[in-house]
């Protein structure tokens, strides 16, 4: 960067103040190590005084004219640098900003998503015992109908029964000759009499004490 900022000043000097040898010169000149600042100046150089080369005043101009231009290319480049970051950091805050809205909407909708979770459960329970109820409902009609029917089935078959006790009793044809033989040898008398104890007195019985006097 230095470079392409020093050249073109440099090739406009005139050669006439001899810049452009030195300035070669400069570039590949190597270096000279240098003792540490601590460590005082020699003996042999003690009360030596330098003398440092005349600048004229021509090239003095060319020389800060160098400086401004390359201070304000600089300070240009430092503004270019500068700007640069700042419009980074204001994408990078603006990302941050984009996250945590991200973040936000995400922690939201997570929430609502839970919210819509414990609706739909509380929902489903609701259904579930609703078809609980329902299903109870039936089963205890259906119950109740069985009892019913079996009441029904059982007064049927009691009513049945009764009439068929009642016509073990009665002489149909088939029975007739036995029902005949039964009344001839086995008659039954209802000649009797009841005390006020329900003693069954017989017709006989009551006949042998007058029979006796007789």
């Amino acid at each position: 960067m230095l470079r392409s900022v020093v050249t073109p000043a440099i090739e406009g000097l005139s050669l006439k103040a001899g810049l452009l040898s030195s300035v070669t010169q400069v570039r590949y000149k190597r270096i000279k190590l240098r003792k540490p600042a601590w460590m005082p100046r020699a003996p042999s150089k003690l009360y030596t005084i330098f003398k440092h080369p005349k600048v004229s005043e021509e090239e003095k101009a060319q020389y800060w004219a160098l400086y401004v231009r390359y201070e304000t290319e600089i300070r240009s480049i430092q503004a270019f640098f500068a700007t640069e970051q700042a419009r980074l950091e204001h994408e990078k805050s603006k990302f941050s900003q984009l996250s945590i809205q991200d973040e936000e909407d995400f922690q939201a909708r997570l929430k609502a998503n839970e919210e819509e979770n414990k609706r739909v459960a509380t929902e489903r329970e609701r259904r579930h015992r609703e078809d609980f109820l329902q299903r109870m409902a039936v089963k205890m009609k259906r119950i109740e109908q069985i009892k019913e029917q079996e009441k029904l089935e059982e007064g049927i078959a009691r009513q049945q029964l009764k009439e068929e006790m009642e016509n073990m009793n009665y002489i149909t044809y088939g029975t007739l000759d036995e029902a005949i033989k039964k009344a001839y040898y086995e008659p039954v008398s209802y000649n009797f009499a009841v005390t006020l104890s329900g003693k069954k007195i017989p017709e006989k019985a009551r006949q042998q004490p007058h029979s006796e006097g007789h």
